[in-house]
């Protein structure tokens, strides 16, 4: 399986609504973002990750997927594998 990690990263981040003065524009920088992720694909150029993964030893699916630009990508950190919780 894919290895679990912290990512650091920056997004893209837009003013809020259709105009804005110059003054306030020039201010707005990208917005810090923290991930806890299992790797999908670790590329030299970008990281496809994943938020959710499925317990089922049957099952493949994994949900919460999304591709960053190793650029937008601040630092990552590996993170300790835990058994998973008897469910009750």
């Amino acid at each position: 399986m894919s290895r679990t990690v912290r990512v650091d990263w920056l997004d893209a981040r837009t003013a809020e609504g259709p105009w804005v003065r110059i003054r306030d524009a020039v201010l707005l920088s990208p917005a810090r973002c923290r991930s806890y992720v299992r790797v999908l694909v670790d590329d030299p150029h970008y990281l496809v990750l994943a938020s959710h993964v499925g317990d089922d030893a049957d099952d493949d699916e994994i949900g919460g997927v999304i591709s960053i630009p190793r650029g937008c990508v601040l630092q990552i950190t590996e993170l300790a594998e835990r058994e998973p919780q008897a469910k009750t």
